[in-house]
């Protein structure tokens, strides 16, 4: 069957199901199929939350619709120009940055499509844009059976089920089949808003403009059009007209050089608003403002330090052109100069110039009225036809998202760190931004630079979510009690959770490797090349309370562990761990440095291994980094992996096992990146947890990340 009979027969099957009054509830219904979109596809492929193919739907652990308003996958069809190249590298694809052995990456299509060797040939980092394009339609069309092409989402409403409290725990979702002009509805629990952005239109253009279809008018074109409607435009290659292209970004440039070799004999001018072409700054450390990691300082700045970020950092992305770019178009404006082009047309720049209007004539082209900047003169020159490359807006998620904002903190739009709307408490759907949290998450927001991590976190946020059971106010309530800071003279902690065991159960092996429970004995040591540094894990011992009393009692680390105390009351905390067979403390340092403490203890004897089958060597870890200049997603990449490689150097243990707080959605995030599968919420007593687990098999899988690091 073709991926387009599956698409038609999935929205066959959803109209036909909504007709016999049994309208589907999805886990995760996403508006939007593009990269964002996409991304997040094969994160859930990657780690099974849904399956490739029709007949396995029942294998999927979320019940998924992706919702695309375009009849097929396409990605800036307009300005898929010949021979333009993408501006990143294409690791910086759907998948390698999150897991590079997964089957969606890149290099996997070059190699289903032959080209791997041609394309290594090329010594190139950057692939031609309309291959990129081919690339992200591969990956589309494996999900072809859960995609409805050809509708637009209008609405995303509350669905109220109980009148009188007003809580909401699922949305509807309505959108337009665009070819038969019918409205379809969906509920689901949680929605991605990933719709892109829409054509800016400056003023100057929008009185002639039908805002319904702007991209009809007969002689203004967006660049997002470009390549669709400029021969339409523009029917006779031959055409001595005079065009212009209005803009400062990379946008504009290609149109401009590309209308210069389109029309040979046209002449062409390009008007913006600067003294000149900027060139975009794509030098290693500048790079690295698009960096993954670099969203988590961002987000934790003050408003006022991201503006100021953003400002600094915006020579890398807005009205900028690529350096090899303005070097072409500077030498086609010299080659105008040399003897034997005085018949050829000149074409020209125009900066300092702003467009103050535009007067359209139904038969004449269009006359723009120009204003310099440095002069403040005017003058009217007259073009055949005007392209724009004056970029995009991000606003129809606003529209979209009008009959939930009520449920919304004082009305206004906020998003977590992993991108989930904040709502108020009777609101328990999840609704999560993409592309458009720029100013709380860097320029990369709307870049492909993050998309393939992003895509796991935003995945991990609503597995932890979803399948959680238990209300918002019952777990408020049970955090308020069990976060009360504990006074001097406060009682013993609660026991560690081996008193729970049955004495009879007790394994002799778990405590291998450890010399002693008064000694710091060390456990693992590795040196990690990318911080030119040492990972050492040791027994922690009784002579590291006052450190531990320390992280224990700052607001972050108490939030989840609620252990706030004394030193006497860390005393007889770590006296019970060391004193358990179940269980060993440790103390994490870099070189010799401690910055965190961990648990490894075994999920058999402790309130966990009540709510999942173990098995007999199955490892749990508790992680608590306790040291502010050891934290980000840069330290995690060292220390997770090799508390992990440490758990399974037991050739028995299958499964390494965690059980953040449901609430922890960075830390259940970073698992995620890391191997880790959601298993569902779970209600643990003193906690709700995401409770997850590590196959080795996984793990052996992604030690590719960790190829680098020689064991010490």
């Amino acid at each position: 069957m073709s991926p387009s009979a599956v698409s038609q027969r999935a929205s066959q099957e959803q109209h036909q199901e909504q007709e016999a009054g049994q309208e589907h509830c999805y886990d995760v219904l996403c508006v939007g199929f593009g990269p964002a979109s996409l991304s997040l596809a094969t994160a859930m492929a990657d780690t099974g939350a849904i399956a490739l193919a029709t007949n396995n739907k029942k294998a999927d652990r979320l019940a998924v619709k992706f919702i695309e308003k375009q009849p097929s996958f396409l990605w800036h069809g307009g300005m898929l120009i010949d021979g333009t190249k993408m501006q990143i590298s294409f690791l910086k694809d759907l998948a390698t940055l999150r897991d590079p052995t997964s089957r969606f990456t890149f290099l996997n299509y070059l190699h289903q499509n032959k080209r791997l060797v041609p394309f290594t040939n090329r010594a190139s980092w950057n692939p031609y844009r309309v291959e990129f394009n081919d690339y992200l339609s591969w990956v589309a069309r494996h999900f072809d059976h859960c995609c409805d092409y050809g509708e637009q989402v209008l609405s995303v409403e509350p669905v109220i089920k109980n009148a009188t409290t007003g809580s909401v725990d699922e949305l509807l979702v309505t959108s337009l089949e665009t070819a038969t002009n019918k409205r379809i509805t969906r509920r689901a629990k949680n929605i991605v808003v990933a719709i892109g952005g829409q054509p800016r239109y400056p003023p100057f253009a929008l009185k002639y403009l039908d805002p319904a279809s702007p991209h009809t008018h007969p002689r203004i074109t967006h660049s997002s059009q470009y390549t669709h409607r400029v021969s339409k435009v523009l029917p006779d290659p031959g055409c001595t007209l005079n065009l212009a292209v209005v803009g400062a970004g990379q946008s504009a440039a290609e149109v401009f050089v590309d209308l210069t070799r389109r029309y040979p004999n046209a002449t062409v001018t390009l008007i913006f608003r600067d003294s000149a072409l900027r060139p975009s700054d794509a030098s290693p450390f500048v790079n690295e403002v698009f960096d993954p990691d670099r969203r988590e300082t961002f987000f934790s700045m003050t408003p006022d330090q991201r503006t100021s970020a953003l400002c600094r950092d915006a020579a890398t992305n807005y009205s900028v052109v690529n350096p090899t770019l303005i070097e072409d178009i500077y030498d086609m404006m010299y080659r105008q100069q040399l003897p034997g082009s005085e018949t050829k047309p000149k074409h020209s720049l125009l900066p300092s110039h702003n467009v103050v209007d535009l007067v359209d004539s139904d038969t004449n082209g269009v006359s723009l009225v120009l204003e310099s900047i440095l002069t403040g003169n005017r003058s009217t020159k007259h073009f055949a036809a005007v392209f724009l490359g004056t970029g995009y807006v991000r606003q129809t998620h606003l529209d979209i998202l009008k009959p939930i904002h009520k449920y919304l903190p004082d009305h206004q739009i906020t998003v977590t760190r992993n991108y989930r709307l904040n709502t108020v408490d009777s609101f328990t759907p999840g609704v999560y931004l993409q592309g458009c949290c720029e100013r709380t998450h860097g320029l990369s927001d709307t870049l492909l630079s993050v998309l393939s991590v992003r895509g796991g976190e935003v995945l991990a946020d609503i597995e932890a979510h979803t399948k959680a059971p238990i209300a918002k106010a019952a777990e408020k309530s049970r955090l308020k009690t069990s976060q009360i800071a504990t006074l001097p003279d406060s009682p013993p902690p609660s026991p560690p959770v081996s008193s729970q065991a049955n004495p009879s159960e007790t394994r002799s092996d778990f405590s291998l490797g450890r010399s002693g429970t008064q000694s710091p004995a060390i456990l693992f040591s590795k040196h990690i090349p990318h911080l030119n540094e040492t990972l050492t894990l040791r027994v922690a011992a009784l002579s590291d309370v006052p450190l531990l009393t320390e992280w224990h009692n700052k607001p972050r680390v108490a939030h989840f562990w609620n252990e706030r105390g004394d030193e006497k009351h860390h005393h007889a905390y770590l006296s019970g761990i060391l004193a358990s067979p179940h269980s060993i403390p440790v103390l994490a340092l870099f070189d010799s440095e401690p910055f965190a403490y961990f648990e490894v203890y075994d999920p058999v004897h402790s309130p966990l291994g009540k709510q999942y089958e173990h098995r007999p060597h199955d490892r749990g870890i508790h992680m608590l980094v306790g040291s502010d200049s050891h934290r980000g997603p840069h330290r995690v990449a060292a220390w997770l992996p090799g508390l992990l490689e440490y758990c399974f150097e037991d050739p028995r243990t299958t499964r390494v096992v965690s059980e953040p707080r449901i609430d922890n959605g960075r830390m259940v995030g970073y698992l995620a990146n890391y191997g880790f599968a959601f298993w569902g919420a779970r209600d643990l007593g003193h906690k709700v947890a995401a409770v997850m687990g590590c196959e080795r098999q996984r793990w052996e899988a992604m030690k590719g990340r960790d190829v680098d690091i020689d064991r010490k």
